[in-house]
């Protein structure tokens, strides 16, 4: 798996006012999502829940959290985010948790303390210093919360902070899971529309299509956004492309194809729908890579950031060279 790491030269630099400021974003109580658009650029909210729902900037490193339509908490990305800096002396985004920590122990000794999953807390400065995993070690991704949100936001059962768990792959907080379905065939049988819940059930379904003889193709939707991801799942090797035909997108809703990570198989055909169904050259990845970015996919609704993407425009697309089967279609290209 890939675990690609911005520059630092590349990352904004932000600073932190407590409750109040996170860089251009503002804690204090007015700004909703389009204000949040204004600075970062257009995107979609990507899951809600009654009254809560979050949006994620990929090309910020950002997602935010609002709560009556009102911005309530920003987290930092770890591996892309902008480095956020708090008075001027330590910054939290990317670091080492220790390095962290350390900092705050020593300077608010008294209002810091360690929730339950060990990580550095501050009610006062409505601060969570979550982690978040680069490969074999973990950094920080800081969350910063306005006053609304601030009483005990480091409790991970107790507070409105959005609970986000990198370590076993989870994304999102306690509620409802997001609408995602799939549409797959198998062993002669079409199934459409099977609701997976959660990346638990996501998992159980790959490892039984997976055992089948041949690569299986599905097809997923979050039905909550205007997204959705096509999986070529097999044994050794798989191949995702992704539609996002809101604001993720391109202007002619083109689709994007994982860039290859390993050599084309010999055998690249699977099943779809009683179709024989092959991969795009050069959109070979790990088969652990594409169960992961389904994953994210599935809790967050944005294109996966573990995947390398490339555009294909629609003229290379949906080709046939007339020496195909009747049964047969290039769905991936």
């Amino acid at each position: 798996m890939t675990w690609t790491i911005r520059p630092v030269a590349e990352r904004e630099l932000w600073n932190f006012i407590p409750q109040m400021w996170v860089g251009p974003l503002c804690l204090l109580g007015g700004w909703g999502h389009g204000d949040v658009e204004a600075v970062l650029g257009p995107t979609n909210p990507t899951y809600r829940h009654e009254k809560m729902f979050q949006a994620t900037f990929p090309l910020h490193g950002v997602t935010t959290y609002y709560e009556d339509d009102i911005l309530q908490a920003v987290a930092i990305d770890a591996l892309a985010g902008p480095r956020v800096r708090f008075v001027d002396q330590v910054e939290l985004t990317g670091r080492a948790p220790s390095e962290v920590d350390a900092w705050f122990l020593e300077h608010f000794t008294e209002s810091s303390r360690i929730n339950q999953d060990g990580e550095i807390a501050n009610d006062q400065l409505g601060l969570v210093v979550r982690t978040q995993r680069a490969g074999d070690i973990l950094l920080t991704r800081p969350v910063f919360v306005s006053r609304r949100w601030a009483d005990g936001c480091g409790d991970t059962q107790e507070s409105s902070v959005p609970e986000i768990n990198y370590d076993r792959h989870v994304f999102g907080w306690r509620g409802p899971e997001p609408v995602l379905t799939a549409t797959y065939a198998v062993g002669g049988k079409v199934v459409k529309g099977q609701r997976v819940p959660t990346p638990e059930d996501l998992r159980e379904l790959f490892d039984e299509i997976a055992s089948g003889p041949r690569p299986i193709d599905l097809d997923l939707w979050r039905h909550d956004g205007p997204a959705m991801m096509e999986v070529h799942l097999g044994r050794q090797f798989s191949s995702l492309r992704f539609y996002d035909w809101g604001a993720g997108g391109n202007e002619r809703g083109e689709p994007f194809y994982s860039v290859g990570t390993l050599d084309d198989p010999a055998d690249a055909e699977g099943d779809f729908d009683g179709l024989s169904a092959e991969i795009r050259p050069d959109s070979a990845i790990r088969d652990a890579e594409a169960r992961f970015a389904a994953s994210v996919f599935l809790l967050t609704g944005s294109r996966p950031h573990n995947i390398t993407w490339t555009v294909r425009a629609w003229e290379e697309l949906w080709h046939s060279t007339g020496d195909e089967d009747e049964g047969s279609i290039n769905r991936l290209g």
